[in-house]
């Protein structure tokens, strides 16, 4: 019971909600933000769920789950209906790195969803941009086969195209995301470097106190991604911002800007579309 006369959230392991929540995309420290959470939750009781991108059992455990809870979503948008008190964080990374990130991933990982040759093709392979960009012979579409080894068919800037129309669905979550003041935004190229930092803002966001702040940006800290090995087949592979200078061919920027331009727009990136002229990635010869 908290001590009388006491901030309940100054008091280790107490925050001013009982539910708090943490939104994310594919390849934005989804897996780093879980490692320093259930660190978190052992040590202060609590509990930490990611929920992938199952909206149903997110709404679930925020609205009927019992005890102390941090849960984490990702890709699609929640209704933000009927949720008992909460806070919450979201993490944003330039929608083009994304692209980068999750191609270099999806050629290797052994994730189910990409390797399982039960894909479900027909949202991809209806897209116009597909039939323009990688493939207009229907004949020749990918049919029970994985997403990776479709991607690893393609030549690299068309593997790039397919993964910025598989991402598709997160952009438009990012198009659509409302602005909550119970959420706290920080931006991927601004919180790789200053993990420990970040990580208290975001626990003293969710209402603990100063003391259990300051062990949740340790704990992030002591995992920091400058700690990290990084490789081609490690789950970091490169953690730099702005890889999309030196990775897209000015054709794929061209591209990036013509159909997903208005996410770099909503989300801050950019103001217009001059960056395309800064693309400088060549191909392999």
């Amino acid at each position: 019971m908290p001590q009388e006369g006491v901030d309940p959230a100054a008091q280790s392991g107490s925050s001013a909600v009982r539910k708090c929540l943490h939104f994310s995309f594919h390849k934005c420290l989804t897996a780093y933000f879980g490692v320093v959470m259930r660190k978190f939750c052992r040590e202060r009781g609590w509990m930490f769920t990611h929920c992938q991108g199952d909206l149903d059992v997110f709404e679930d455990l925020i609205r009927h789950g019992e005890g102390r809870r941090i849960l984490s979503f990702n890709n699609s948008l929640p209704s933000f209906a009927a949720y008992p008190p909460f806070r919450a964080s979201r993490f944003l990374r330039d929608p083009r790195d994304l692209v980068i990130s999750g191609y270099h991933y999806h050629l290797w990982t052994r994730e189910i969803w990409c390797t399982t040759p039960v894909f479900s093709w027909e949202p991809l392979t209806s897209d116009p941009v597909f039939r323009l960009e990688i493939e207009g012979d229907s004949t020749k579409w990918p049919n029970g086969i994985s997403f990776q080894q479709y991607l690893r068919s393609l030549d690299y800037e068309r593997g790039m195209v397919l993964e910025m129309l598989w991402r598709r669905p997160h952009f438009c979550t990012m198009l659509a995301w409302p602005e909550l003041p119970e959420i706290l935004t920080l931006r991927y190229e601004e919180l790789v470097g200053n993990e420990g930092r970040a990580f208290a803002s975001i626990f003293r966001h969710y209402g603990f106190g100063d003391q259990d702040a300051a062990r949740g940006g340790a704990i992030a800290e002591a995992h920091s991604l400058k700690h990290k090995r990084k490789g081609v087949l490690r789950h970091t592979r490169d953690g730099s911002p702005r890889q999309w200078t030196h990775a897209y061919t000015p054709r794929l920027a061209e591209l990036f800007e013509n159909h997903f331009g208005s996410v770099l727009r909503a989300t801050g990136y950019e103001t217009d579309e001059s960056w395309v002229e800064c693309a400088r990635g060549v191909l392999a010869q």
